[in-house]
């Protein structure tokens, strides 16, 4: 049983619902304190995790190909809010946080290679299959410009962009083994894959202003507890319909042909809750909940100086810091042209033309 197991509850998003909860779910974000941030995807741990003396470039080139071939069945998300009455007016601590989660279930529009055991891994965390082939939110991951024919899709790429911020919508982002899941989410919902490792961190500093942190570094979540914590949690969804919120339930029962139900025993939403809440409690361990409150882009939270952009994937010794690098492609003086702005259509910058195939 999760240590947060009680009480948690997520909005479901479909392909169905997603219009109607689209601005509610970037809304969100965009207010958010901190974000945290998973997708779930049935590609092997064994691809992920680092192989022995593998260079970093080594393992971009083949996890590259990978998150080209692999697909996302669910994108999870995390909200934490602290309002001003909330907030303790003699200690500047907060005294509630309410956090509102999120869970996508995706379907790419392309082929996907799927194992045997990688599939039952899925099923095993909850996933319904039949579920996810007739409700997920249809992506089109690469460089495939079919995107700027389907209005779904773009919904959820500006759902993404609401992720990692900007302007007054900055915020930090938690996730966890996060140089996989960024590389996947980015393949999916992003577009262009950057040619290098290098450009690759270049290009994830430049998207999200608020800072990348990865749990993966922060603390055992499994030892994690509402125990110990400054402030009192608190879940709400309020504006979102009764049938589309639903707790954790370990109970699913058996899948069938017939089944087509959401996953309520392990969705990606739990693992980007539990991701915000070791990053909280990492802070709070710092006395630096009062900063958070009050980070910016310019003003990160310097207790977690020591973290700050820094990510990691399964089996790798150390993890690899996000900076900006002045001779890449993607230098700041030339993020016009690094395709950033998502409000260019990809068929300005890719040549190929292909017919939507449909779901």
């Amino acid at each position: 049983m999760h240590s947060y197991g009680t009480g948690f509850r997520f909005l479901e998003v479909s392909q169905e619902s997603l219009p109607k909860y689209e601005n509610f779910i970037i809304d969100s974000l965009r207010k958010a304190t901190a974000v945290g941030f998973t997708v779930h995807s049935p590609i092997s741990p064994s691809t992920t995790s680092q192989l022995g003396d593998e260079t970093l470039e080594e393992w971009y080139a083949r996890n590259k190909t990978a998150a080209l071939h692999e697909e996302i069945i669910s994108v999870g998300l995390a909200a934490a809010h602290c309002s001003e009455d909330n907030i303790d007016a003699t200690t500047g601590e907060p005294t509630k946080i309410v956090f509102q989660n999120f869970n996508l279930t995706t379907c790419t529009m392309a082929p996907s290679k799927v194992r045997r055991e990688d599939m039952l891994r899925m099923l095993d965390l909850g996933y319904d299959y039949n579920y996810i082939a007739g409700a997920g939110i249809p992506y089109y991951r690469g460089r495939d410009d079919t995107i700027n024919q389907s209005e779904i899709s773009q919904k959820i790429r500006k759902v993404f962009m609401g992720v990692h911020g900007s302007g007054d919508g900055c915020h930090p982002v938690i996730v966890r083994n996060g140089l996989s899941d960024l590389l996947m989410a980015m393949s999916a919902f992003v577009g262009i894959l950057s040619d290098t490792a290098k450009e690759h961190l270049q290009r994830i500093h430049d998207l999200f202003p608020g800072k990348v942190y990865d749990a993966a570094l922060l603390s055992d979540q499994s030892a994690l507890s509402w125990d110990g914590l400054p402030f009192r949690c608190d879940f709400s969804l309020d504006g979102a319909d009764d049938c589309d919120v639903f707790s954790l339930s370990h109970d699913v029962g058996e899948r069938t042909v017939q089944t087509k139900a959401p996953n309520t025993k392990h969705p990606a939403a739990l693992d980007a809750f539990e991701n915000l809440m070791a990053f909280l409690h990492c802070l709070s361990a710092k006395k630096g909940i009062k900063r958070l409150l009050k980070s910016t882009a310019a003003s990160p939270v310097m207790e977690m100086n020591e973290f700050e952009n820094r990510i990691s994937c399964p089996g790798m010794k150390m993890p690899v810091l996000v900076e900006p690098i002045p001779t890449s492609r993607f230098a700041s003086s030339k993020r016009k042209r690094a395709n950033f702005d998502f409000t260019i259509p990809l068929s300005d910058v890719v040549t190929d033309k292909r017919h939507n195939p449909g779901c």
